[in-house]
């Protein structure tokens, strides 16, 4: 018997039994050409579905592996790596200090008859430069009780004291400078800044800090910077 065959039905007129066959023979068409096509797919494009179903759980594996890598790498750059690039705040502060120098000292010649103000002068830079700082801070005490001292020589018995670690000794003379507006106000400002931080009261020497601007001068703002960019952790 036929295939066509298969299909007659007395109950069926000829009509229904051509639809009938017609759709068998458009499906078997249909699955035949969807098997053909994709053979030839398979073939020009070196596919092959056992081996790649086989083979896509480890590449998943293997792209997860790659972006979990990825993610952690940019997480320690997010959360760590601007931490490591500032620099220590305590360690740049204590190379500021070391850098400090008298402001407008000078030595008496040997031909001189310097008062009693310029000897103590030069004996408050000569223990300064020394790395005497407790012994400066004491000649500088004696300097500014003269009548002749200048907001000059309050500035540099500040750094004295800064030096000699005498915390709120410096504070206070920083402070003075400050309260009378005086030439030296700038640094008086900036070493304000630096006593705090130096005493372990951070955010009152980071508020001083920012307080300098341009109009104190470069140096100062850029120095200035530097610690408020610091690691204070």
């Amino acid at each position: 018997m036929t295939t066509t065959n298969k299909f007659k039905d007395p109950n069926l007129t000829e009509e229904e039994q051509d639809a009938i066959i017609g759709s068998f023979v458009r499906q078997r068409e249909d699955t035949k050409l969807k098997k053909r096509w994709t053979e030839k797919l398979a073939k020009e494009h070196n596919l092959n579905r056992e081996v790649t179903s086989r083979r896509n759980p480890a590449k998943i594996r293997k792209i997860s592996f790659l972006l979990l890598s990825a993610a952690a790498a940019l997480l320690f750059l997010i959360v760590f790596l601007p931490s490591l690039m500032m620099e220590d705040g305590n360690a740049l502060l204590a190379d500021n200090l070391s850098e400090i120098t008298l402001n407008g000292s000078r030595s008496a010649a040997a031909t001189e008859d310097p008062t009693s103000v310029e000897i103590l002068r030069i004996q408050f830079r000569d223990n300064f430069q020394a790395g005497d700082f407790a012994a400066a801070a004491k000649l500088g005490e004696q300097l500014i009780a003269l009548p002749a001292v200048t907001d000059n020589d309050r500035l540099n018995l500040g750094f004295a004291y800064l030096r000699a670690s005498q915390f709120s000794e410096a504070e206070k003379t920083f402070r003075g400078l400050l309260a009378v507006n005086s030439e030296f106000a700038s640094e008086a400002r900036y070493y304000l800044g630096g006593t705090l931080l130096a005493a372990g009261d951070t955010e009152a020497g980071l508020d001083e800090l920012r307080k300098i601007n341009a109009a104190d001068g470069g140096r100062l703002l850029e120095s200035a910077k530097e610690l408020l960019d610091a690691n204070w952790k």
